[in-house]
């Protein structure tokens, strides 16, 4: 994947509500999630785990982004929240029960 050095190389990775800002997150990388005007729950995980800098209000984009890429303290706290993150326990066997489920809904018995 050639983005993934890209994002390593960056000072900040900025998107919305993507895979891509999580895989971000657990690379260590500081990300800033842009979510404008967002109406109805947040769904990113990293935001709720407080791994990311998010931008809810237009407004508030220019500031976010400056604290983002300036505010060293800042910075370190987001990176240290990102370092403690831990999948939950049996997440993976979750996963893998439903891939199961769904593998077996999709199963069509020729007679």
């Amino acid at each position: 994947d050639p983005i993934r050095p890209l994002m390593m190389a960056s000072d900040v990775v900025a998107g919305m509500t993507t895979v891509l800002l999580m895989e971000a997150c657990f690379l260590g990388c500081v990300t800033v999630s842009m979510q404008p005007g967002l109406c109805g729950p947040d769904i990113l995980p990293a935001n709720r785990m407080g791994m990311t800098f998010s931008v809810y209000d237009p407004a508030d984009t220019e500031a976010v982004l400056a604290t983002a890429l300036f505010d060293e303290r800042a910075r370190a706290e987001k990176k240290k929240a990102m370092a403690d993150a831990r999948p939950a326990q049996g997440s993976d066997r979750r996963v893998l029960e439903e891939i199961e489920r769904l593998s077996n809904c999709r199963r069509i018995d020729k007679p």
